[in-house]
């Protein structure tokens, strides 16, 4: 993808200029035509919600994050020191990061575990680039900010509800 700013050719998918650092990831979207393409391109991810906020505290342990997310019901927990986003949790980290590696949940800090600086979306994406990023990454759930502060979380469950509600 070339960039629009230095013309510098970066790989296709990479969210910010190798060389400028110019944000790329509106750049080459095609535009909304109709239908179902339209929608997707057009909504933004603030459609998907409102997100109930799930997190925990950076000096929880592995316990009571997966308290959490049992209690809530969620696949993921986000990570934080107030407002700053350190990292998510999510049941795969349980499995490969926790269970597999014979780990302690009651004595494991949090932080060890998590998934640290994870990438996110702004709630003024677009649902195409929670799609996109779900895809190319291979993760189910994406941290969602406004105005750089969390609000929840964008999972491929949300996701395809919303592709479900759009199809009819």
């Amino acid at each position: 993808m070339m960039c629009p700013a230095c013309e510098l050719e970066n790989v296709a998918g990479v969210e910010l200029c190798e060389s400028c650092g110019m944000d790329l990831t509106d750049s080459g979207v095609p535009k909304p035509t109709s239908g179902m393409q339209a929608r997707i391109l057009g909504d933004p991810l603030s459609s998907l919600g409102p997100w109930e906020m799930v997190s925990v505290s950076s000096s929880a342990t592995v316990q009571e994050a997966l308290a959490v997310m049992r209690d809530k019901r969620h696949g993921s927990v986000l990570i934080l020191d107030g407002d700053d986003l350190k990292g998510i949790f999510t049941e795969r980290d349980l499995l490969v990061k926790v269970l597999d590696q014979n780990v302690d949940p009651a004595t494991t800090k949090i932080t060890q575990v998590m998934t640290p600086n994870p990438s996110t979306l702004r709630a003024s994406d677009p649902v195409a680039f929670a799609i996109h990023m779900m895809a190319v990454r291979g993760v189910r759930h994406v941290p969602v900010i406004k105005r750089g502060i969390p609000q929840g979380v964008v999972s491929i469950r949300g996701v395809l509800g919303y592709l479900t509600k759009q199809a009819r």
